[in-house]
């Protein structure tokens, strides 16, 4: 199953450091990342809205959702 969550604010880690999406997408598959950016076009199974909220990707995805980055 394919999950996109749009958020306001995304906290996320990458290139050995932390790094700040403000009005971007998270797109998981099964229990893996596949995206992170500002948009995402493909066919999702569920959209999930955090608009106006700020996602931590660590702890929302690995501990919530046991998804893997």
């Amino acid at each position: 199953m394919r999950t996109k969550l749009n958020a306001s604010h995304i906290i996320a880690y990458q290139d050995g450091g932390h790094r700040y999406l403000q009005n971007g997408v998270i797109v998981w598959e099964d229990n893996q990342i596949i995206h992170v950016g500002s948009s995402f076009d493909g066919e999702v199974d569920e959209t999930i809205d955090a608009t106006g909220k700020i996602v931590n990707m660590a702890d929302a995805f690995t501990k919530k959702y046991g998804i893997k980055a």
